[in-house]
């Protein structure tokens, strides 16, 4: 004699549903992925370690520095390059001069690993600022300290 329960309305067909131990198992993996979450925010934002200083290679280091001469050479020789007077002579009276950026170059291209190198020259600096450069874009990533007795919510 075989119970078919297909066949016998006493035994009707079970339906599968979530037991209370399998809404806890879910719940409790909820709770644990989003703790991990939280604690990695944490983590990287609230107790961010500080950034590595960039170094350049000596090639490198030659082209920022004729970067950086031929900036400093158009700042010295254009037409608004500051002229101390000598210790003896009085400064002439101003007179008003129209600006005009005619004839004055004031571009400079540095790549990202320059920029970062320029703030390496500060290790303080350099241990809390970077900076990313992207198409049309420029992010400036800056580790702030902060007190520790600081509440933090």
């Amino acid at each position: 004699m075989e119970n078919k329960t297909d066949e016998n309305p006493a035994f009707p067909e079970k339906k599968n549903r979530f037991g209370c131990l399998q809404i806890l198992g879910i719940a409790v993996i909820t709770v644990v992925i989003a703790g991990l979450i939280v604690a990695g925010w944490v983590k990287y934002n609230i107790y961010a370690s500080e950034f590595r200083p960039t170094t350049l290679r000596p090639k490198e280091q030659k082209e920022l520095e004729g970067k950086l001469a031929v900036l400093k050479e158009s700042a010295e020789d254009g037409p608004f390059a500051r002229r101390l007077p000598k210790r003896d002579d009085l400064p002439p009276p101003l007179e008003p001069e129209a600006y005009s950026e005619e004839g004055a170059r004031r571009e400079i291209n540095l790549t990202e690993k320059e920029l970062n190198a320029l703030i390496a020259n500060n290790p303080e600096v350099a241990r809390r600022v970077a900076v990313v450069l992207s198409k049309d874009l420029v992010s400036i990533k800056l580790v702030v300290p902060m007190d520790e007795e600081l509440p933090v919510l």
